[in-house]
C-alpha cells in the first residue's frame, strides 16, 4: 500500500505536547522577568556593600566574583580531554 499526501505525520489536533503549560507559563515568565529587572539596581548595590563591607572574606569574594560575572561575563572554560 502506498502512503499519499505529506511524508510526515502530523500531530493529532488538540494534543498538547509533554510538559506544555501554555500561556500560564509566559506570564509567569513574563512576571518574573519584570521583578528581576526592578530589582536589578538594588541588588547590585547590596553586592558592592558585601563586597566592601562584608564580615566574612569568603562573602566579600563571592559578592566580588558575581559582580565581576555579571559586568564582564563568566569566564570561558576551557575544556582538555581525559585520558
Amino acid at each position: 500500500m502506498r502512503w499519499r499526501g505529506r511524508s510526515r505525520a502530523r500531530p493529532l489536533s488538540g494534543v498538547r505536547a509533554a510538559g506544555y503549560r501554555g500561556s500560564r507559563a509566559s506570564a509567569d515568565n513574563l512576571a518574573a522577568s519584570t521583578a528581576s529587572i526592578r530589582h536589578t539596581e538594588l541588588c547590585i548595590k547590596v553586592l558592592a556593600g558585601i563586597a566592601q563591607n562584608g564580615e566574612s572574606e569568603s562573602a566579600r569574594v563571592s559578592a566580588a566574583g558575581i559582580l565581576l560575572d555579571r559586568g564582564l561575563g563568566k569566564a570561558a572554560q576551557i575544556r582538555t580531554p581525559t585520558a
